[in-house]
């Protein structure tokens, strides 16, 4: 008698591409890092699956002495490469990394992260979280964020983007820097106020399982 051949399940195989499931909530979470490459167009901010060195190990943002409400000193996005088939994102985002403020003038400042779909023209966000605010200079923080992102479409061609938006104020006669680190092999980040414990920005993201 010959022996059955069994096929796998289309489902199985897509299971494979996570890094892990999460049964309660059906989805499959992938994880990324934050990285920046470099050529002769510039400097471009991304999203990696793999733990790749990254051309800079962190970014680093100016905020302005004479600043006395809040002001966007900083917005980068980290782009994932075009998608070649439809996907589906829901479920809950999480977001690890470090940053710290310099020494020097009144700083007070904090970070917005935002979840992106980007079709070439325009941005639709799927969910954002702000940390808490840093009030001394010198100061570093290790940050694990967690929030909940709309159901959201993708279709093939479509992009994931995740925006970091650096908001401060400063009142203290000079200028400071707020410095966040994206370096995926963990090397060693220095914000002014001291090396970070994290220099990784991993960023776990759920995509909808289709059991």
């Amino acid at each position: 008698m010959p022996v059955p051949i069994v096929y796998r399940k289309s489902t199985e195989a897509a299971l494979a591409s996570y890094n892990f499931t999460d049964i309660a909530e059906g989805t499959g979470v992938v994880t990324y890092y934050g990285a920046t490459t470099n050529d002769s167009v510039g400097e471009e901010y991304v999203l990696l699956s793999q733990t790749l060195y990254s051309y800079s190990l962190s970014t680093a943002t100016t905020i302005t002495n004479g600043t006395g409400s809040y002001t966007k000193f900083g917005d980068y996005d980290f782009d994932l490469s075009t998608f070649s088939l439809p996907k589906t994102i829901k479920g809950t985002c999480l977001i690890s990394f470090g940053w710290g403020l310099g020494a020097g003038g009144n700083p007070d400042a904090y970070i917005i992260w935002k979840v992106r779909k980007y079709d070439g023209t325009t941005e639709t966000d799927l969910g954002s979280v702000q940390t808490e605010g840093i009030k001394a200079n010198a100061t570093n923080a290790e940050e694990l964020l967690s929030f909940t992102l709309t159901e959201t479409n993708f279709a093939k061609g479509d992009i994931l983007r995740v925006t970091c938006e650096v908001w401060g104020k400063n009142t203290g006669g000079v200028d400071y820097v707020a410095t966040f680190a994206h370096s995926p092999k963990a090397q060693s980040v220095n914000t002014g106020g001291g090396n970070l414990t994290n220099s990784v920005l991993t960023i776990l993201i759920p995509y909808k399982l289709d059991l």
